[in-house]
């Protein structure tokens, strides 16, 4: 039978080594909870409009997503520029830092939210008339989604967006040249006319 002693030595042995255990596990959890769990409101603000938990996708979402994407796009890319949050995105993976990587990535799911939840602003840049028949983001139509894997379709989303844009812009090119090609002989014609028409009068006082 063991001494009151050893149980107490034991007891304590056991006790650390499951308190090790635990203490992993919170390690592991408090990871999971920033990398790999559901898109949740970041700040405040989004929490007073939205609550508290996890956001879910729909049809809707991925619109407004898709209408804010070509309009970070346009206006960015248009100007010569690289796109102006793909900082973001870069930091919160390859910083060195994990004060950094964190503080991007904060940055980024609010952009996200902002976007997606909350102001739904791109589809101000296509009110006066501009063409809507760009690509549209696709994704699950319900659930929740981790900011990975949103993540990873926006810039899906933004190479289909620089193929489609490459295109038209060829596309316009291509048929201004065949319509100037198509007026030249027209005006030719008509200026071969015009001096026709000014060499058959003998005298000026007649025009």
């Amino acid at each position: 039978m063991p001494t009151r002693k050893k149980y107490i030595k034991k007891s304590k042995k056991h006790l650390s080594k499951k308190n090790l255990q635990k203490s992993k596990k919170v390690r592991r959890s408090k990871t999971a909870g920033v990398v790999g769990t559901p898109l949740k409101p970041i700040d405040a603000s989004q929490k007073k409009r939205l609550g508290n938990n996890d956001l879910k996708v729909n049809l809707n979402i991925w619109n407004n997503l898709s209408f804010w994407n070509a309009s970070v796009m346009m206006v960015d890319i248009y100007r010569g520029e690289e796109i102006s949050d793909n900082k973001y995105i870069y930091l919160m993976y390859n910083h060195k830092d994990s004060s950094v990587r964190r503080n991007n990535r904060i940055a980024w799911t609010k952009r996200i939210i902002d976007a997606g939840w909350i102001k739904q602003d791109g589809f101000r840049a296509f009110m006066g008339g501009s063409s809507t028949n760009f690509p549209k983001m696709k994704g699950k139509s319900h659930g929740t989604i981790t900011l990975e894997e949103i993540t990873k379709k926006i810039q899906e989303h933004r190479a289909e967006l620089t193929r489609w844009m490459s295109a038209k812009e060829k596309s316009i090119a291509a048929e201004e040249t065949i319509k100037k090609s198509a007026e030249e002989p027209e005006k030719k014609s008509a200026e071969e006319t015009k001096f026709v028409g000014l060499n058959e009068v003998n005298d000026w006082e007649d025009l």
